[in-house]
């Protein structure tokens, strides 16, 4: 029986948006209304993408009417099928870091331009 550990760790390297199920980014929580620590599920707007300087880890900001959220994907560079102005749907747990609310490795679903 694997691990739970590295049956999460499975899913982060093989988490690929066509493998999530496609979700309406209405039914989302709102930002603002997110918890740090929580198990959350927000949509909104991709407004930034680009690699970390610092740490090389490839990020976006995500915005609703409420708020905005970084999410970070440790070890990429990239991810192809995110532009700026795409609509994401990204769960994951929140962390707040230095007053910023973060996404690290979320699972997430690209949804069609309309």
């Amino acid at each position: 029986m694997p691990s739970k550990l590295g049956e999460r760790f499975r899913r982060w390297l093989l988490a690929e948006p066509e493998r999530s199920p496609r979700r309406d980014a209405t039914r989302c929580t709102r930002i603002a209304d997110c918890a740090p620590r929580s198990r959350v599920e927000v949509g909104g707007t991709v407004t930034h993408l680009g690699v970390n300087t610092g740490t090389g880890w490839f990020e976006a900001h995500l915005t609703d009417t409420t708020g905005d959220v970084r999410l970070v994907w440790m070890g990429r560079r990239t991810i192809d099928c995110l532009h700026e102005g795409a609509t994401v749907t990204a769960r994951g747990r929140l962390a707040r870091i230095d007053g910023e609310l973060v996404l690290y490795n979320p699972e997430f679903s690209v949804l069609p331009d309309d």
